[in-house]
């Protein structure tokens, strides 16, 4: 799986520097949300993403890009970090098993 880390989310994590994630800041930080969404469409890419647009679109169109849709609110960034680190394995889990899902929403713990 090929990820596209969006703008607004801290990308430098270790999980995100691997050779299957491409930042959007190293691309095109100015790219416009509509931009961001046919990139990843035309690059087969799954949008890493705080922003509930994409969620929103995914599941308007049913078509790709898929979206993993951070609802994490903001945290500071040890906190995203330690976050990400307990739960990223889980969120590609949950990817492979519900392939046909246009969109996921992964909340943390001190917001559900």
């Amino acid at each position: 799986m090929k990820y596209l880390i969006d703008v607004n989310v801290p990308d430098g994590l270790a999980v995100f520097q691997q050779e299957n994630m491409y930042l959007v800041k190293n691309l095109d930080p100015k790219w416009s949300d509509r931009a961001i969404w046919h990139y990843a469409i035309e690059h087969e890419l799954i949008i890493v993403t705080k922003d509930a647009d994409f969620f929103h679109w995914s599941m308007a169109t049913k078509q790709p890009p898929k979206v993993i849709h951070l609802k994490i609110g903001n945290m500071r960034l040890q906190a995203f970090t330690d976050w990400i680190d307990k739960n990223w394995q889980a969120i590609e889990t949950l990817i492979i098993s519900r392939s046909q899902a246009p969109a996921w929403e992964c909340l943390s713990s001190s917001s559900a």
